[in-house]
């Protein structure tokens, strides 16, 4: 399994950054940045979790989904939704994890 450690968490307008040092399976360690928009934050948990804590979910889905090789060193979390639609089944079945 995939280690994710979520790092330094930056407020932008509009939305979080966060510094994500990933570490997949049989892989070096990356660190690659992750943009969380707040209206993405809102329609994903109400609030019910921690920004941080969605961006490691969404993070750990994107491992998931997608070969080492190909997860980009930024991600929106709102473009991983736009390419893998089962995002938001996912996320609504493992944010209570």
């Amino acid at each position: 399994m995939a280690s994710i450690q979520i790092g330094t968490e930056t407020e932008r307008p509009g939305a979080w950054l966060f510094d994500v040092a990933l570490t997949p399976e049989g892989e070096p360690t990356r660190q690659i940045t992750a943009r969380l928009a707040w209206p993405d934050y809102d329609h994903w948990t109400s609030g019910s979790v921690s920004p941080a804590r969605l961006i490691e979910h969404i993070t750990r889905f994107l491992v998931e989904h997608t070969p080492p090789d190909e997860i980009p060193d930024a991600f929106d979390a709102a473009a991983v939704r736009r390419k893998h639609p089962a995002l938001t089944e996912y996320l609504s079945n493992h944010l209570d994890d």
